[in-house]
């Protein structure tokens, strides 16, 4: 049983959007004021620092997500996606634009992992990725914009989440995804 953490123990803000435990047993927590990773006994905070391109773009973090690879999707607000390589520290900016939509600089709310694929939600769009073949290699902007792309995309009408999201893909095949 995980005991109650607090900012006495070290955790950067009290109040924490999303949380979630690695493959490796880490806990990680999404607060307004950095990622924090909780090893049992003490947390690291990853914040943003300014003239370090590789630390995250702002300390507002929404959610977070880990796929069947091992990769680490971070969810931030104001400023996207991105990619952490756990090795290095390191934060990788995944651009997402469709033929329709540019989310740059736009707050990820949402993120799930679900059939090597990775739902990226928007306050009014949310993507399909397939991450199928992102390893360790990728962890760069230039790799992520060419193998990270939109499979698909679907509108949101409002803020509030639906009870499903229907995808149409470029073959005219349909997927939901519920929210639950």
């Amino acid at each position: 049983k995980m005991p109650m953490l607090t900012i006495n123990d070290g955790l950067s803000q009290g109040w924490v959007n999303d949380g979630m435990q690695d493959k490796d047993g880490f806990i990680w927590l999404a607060t307004p004021d950095g990622l924090n990773r909780y090893d049992g006994y003490e947390f690291k905070v990853y914040r943003n620092v300014p003239g370090d391109s590789f630390s995250l773009p702002v300390n507002h973090i929404n959610c977070m997500a880990e796929d069947d690879n091992g990769n680490f999707w971070v969810g931030t607000s104001w400023k996207g996606l991105y990619l952490f390589d756990r090795k290095k520290d390191r934060f990788y900016p995944v651009p997402l634009y469709s033929d329709s939509m540019n989310v740059k600089g736009a707050s990820v709310i949402f993120l799930r992992c679900q059939n090597k694929k990775l739902f990226v939600g928007f306050p009014r769009v949310m993507f399909v990725l397939d991450i199928s073949s992102i390893t360790d290699e990728d962890y760069s902007t230039d790799s992520l914009s060419k193998k990270a792309k939109p499979m698909a995309s679907c509108s949101v009408a409002t803020a509030a989440q639906p009870i499903a999201y229907y995808f149409l893909y470029p073959d005219n095949s349909i997927e939901a995804m519920s929210i639950d």
